[in-house]
């Protein structure tokens, strides 16, 4: 159940971090870079939450890691507007991918000239090892899982793969019929017929050394086969990744990226508001910083100023913000459809920004997804009759006479900051006008994920 707004991103950002265009269906964005400098990361994170290439899978780190230190088989088109940037392009492979075999077979030639930052070249074995990595049991809990699912593997009786990973190393026989190399070519034999499996390999599949051990010691310095390398990474607050230009990377090999920067520094730590001056001010180190978004305080003072046009984003991010119920705790659906009905949704997004904030969502899908997204009629009929804006009290109270055991008394948990203070201040008003008492449980950044 979507409760929340459709987010916008307003972050400030610099011209001179843009890419260029060769033309003809390049993967690079469409304006002019100029190499050199530090681009700087204000995060009120306290660190990334993995770098390990096999279980990365938020949008962000995807997209910064991505951008710097792991190559994929295939990758989005970096470019503004929905349209090119989710266009497939080619990364560490030459093409975006060959299907036969009615779309149970996929074939993927590498690039040549392709190495780690060691020297040691890039190779079809790499790519295989860091596919198989998705499925050591220690991995798999926290990133992609989509080799598990696709590869033509058998399963055990509970539905678990009858292969363990490298880790264990039972059914090593079975993986290696699965993924097969032929030079630089790479070939994945599917269960099933999977159209976009070429989008798929976007997520998890990329290379790894093989025979390179897992666990948190790589998993915070993996070897980098992209522009740059990681020199220093300090978690907590106060702490920073630093990322260096990689001597072995050679833009001849991936006309993907164009990593104009010489150096990345991501700060972590970084209260909001501190962050959100030191971008505005763009002073000193922070001439090229920029932050993932601003505060609800910040959006009128750079979206209402001519001066920052050149430097602001308002634009729909891939993203939409819900409410995740715990469904143990609250297992009647109807219970757990009152509590969306009486959320004051106009005072959220008010909250959030406003106009510069967003939407309301209607489904876990937005509609700058395309293809993926039908509207859903939540709030317009779909549980039976219109809710507006302001939340309607009466028919979730309603709702809430239909259900089974639903709670007078539920805890909502939050990455702790002023403006989410703000927002469960609404949740506590707006559930209370339905007979519903909202406990805030506002928990440290550092320790919350979200």
């Amino acid at each position: 159940m979507a409760l929340a707004a459709i987010a916008a991103s307003g972050a400030l950002l610099l011209a001179a971090c843009g890419g260029s265009s060769d033309g003809g269906g390049s993967a690079s964005p469409t304006q002019e870079g100029q190499a050199g400098g530090t681009l700087t990361i204000l995060s009120p994170a306290e660190q990334i939450l993995t770098l390990d290439p096999q279980v990365v899978y938020t949008g962000e780190d995807l997209a910064f890691l991505g951008a710097t230190i792991q190559r994929s088989l295939t990758a989005y088109q970096v470019a503004p507007g929905d349209a090119e940037g989710t266009t497939l392009v080619p990364d560490m492979a030459t093409d975006t991918g060959t299907a036969t075999n009615g779309g149970k077979t996929w074939q993927f030639t590498l690039r040549d000239g392709m190495k780690w930052e060691d020297g040691n070249p890039v190779t079809c074995a790499d790519v295989a090892y860091g596919t198989s990595r998705q499925f050591d049991i220690g991995l798999a809990q926290g990133g992609p899982v989509y080799a598990v699912t696709y590869l033509d593997i058998p399963t055990e009786e509970d539905g678990s793969s009858a292969y363990k990973g490298p880790s264990d190393g039972t059914g090593q026989e079975l993986f290696d019929k699965a993924v097969t190399c032929d030079g630089n070519t790479i070939t994945f034999n599917l269960n099933q017929p999977v159209p976009d499996f070429n989008y798929t390999v976007t997520l998890g599949f990329s290379a790894v050394p093989a025979g390179m051990a897992a666990g948190e010691e790589y998993a915070n310095k993996p070897m980098s086969n992209g522009p740059y390398k990681i020199q220093e990474y300090q978690k907590g607050k106060g702490g920073k990744l630093v990322l260096v230009r990689n001597e072995n990377w050679s833009p001849d090999s991936d006309p993907y990226r164009k990593a104009y920067p010489d150096s990345w520094v991501y700060n972590f730590g970084i209260e909001e508001t501190v962050a959100d001056q030191r971008v505005i001010q763009s002073s000193g180190e922070d001439e090229y910083a920029m932050v993932q978004g601003l505060t609800t305080a910040s959006l009128p003072v750079v979206f209402e100023d001519p001066q920052y046009e050149s430097r602001r984003i308002d634009a729909f991010d891939p993203y939409t913000i819900y409410a995740a119920v715990n469904v143990e705790k609250v297992p009647d659906q109807k219970c757990r459809q009152a509590i969306g009905v009486a959320l004051d949704r106009d005072a959220l997004i008010k909250n959030a920004g406003g106009v510069y904030a967003g939407t309301y969502a209607d489904g876990a899908v937005k509609p700058n997804i395309g293809i993926d997204y039908a509207p859903t009629g939540l709030w317009d009929g779909l549980l039976g009759q219109a809710v507006p804006g302001t939340g309607d009290p009466e028919f979730a109270k309603k709702l809430l006479s239909e259900g089974a055991n639903c709670p007078t008394e539920i805890t909502l948990d939050y990455a702790q900051s002023e403006d989410n203070d703000k927002a469960a201040a609404i949740w506590v008003e707006s559930l209370k006008r339905a007979g519903i008492t909202v406990k805030p449980n506002p928990i440290e950044r550092g320790q919350y994920y979200g």
